[in-house]
């Protein structure tokens, strides 16, 4: 028996369903990268993320840290038994903008949460921004 073909590619319902929730993740994912952007700004001038602990080799060396261990963090997600994978990043990242200031913690997000599946492109890229931009809201409002 020859394998049946889909009928939603000639479904006019199912094509418009599609591109309504294209454009909802569009505005979702443009508003997110928006918020953080405008947050991160913000975040920076109130506080300067280099001047942590005074001398400034020592705020790139903070800087390094954390984002170094938030990429070993992001780079073993956590299996759940239902097969999907969260991400442990977080506690880093919060820890250095508890630590050091909102702006070093959006930077440490931004950096830091980049994952191999993002390198090697299993994600798309509006997912990518939406993930890290995500991130970055959480570094700066936590």
């Amino acid at each position: 028996m020859a394998p049946r073909r889909r009928a939603a590619s000639r479904c006019p319902i199912l094509r418009e369903v599609r591109a309504t929730s294209a454009i909802k993740t569009a505005i979702l994912v443009a508003t997110v990268a928006a918020l953080s952007v405008v947050l991160a700004v913000w975040a920076v001038v109130i506080w300067p993320p280099l001047e942590l602990a005074g001398s400034s080799s020592r705020a790139v060396a903070d800087l390094t840290f954390w984002t170094v261990l938030t990429l070993a963090a992001a780079a073993f997600p956590v299996r759940t038994a239902r097969r999907s994978t969260v991400g442990v990043f977080i506690a880093p990242v919060l820890a250095s903008a508890f630590l050091a200031g909102p702006a070093t913690g959006a930077l440490v997000s931004l950096v830091g949460t980049l994952e191999l599946r993002e390198v090697r492109g299993e994600i798309p890229w509006y997912g990518t921004l939406y993930n890290h931009a995500s991130a970055v809201v959480a570094a700066i409002v936590a």
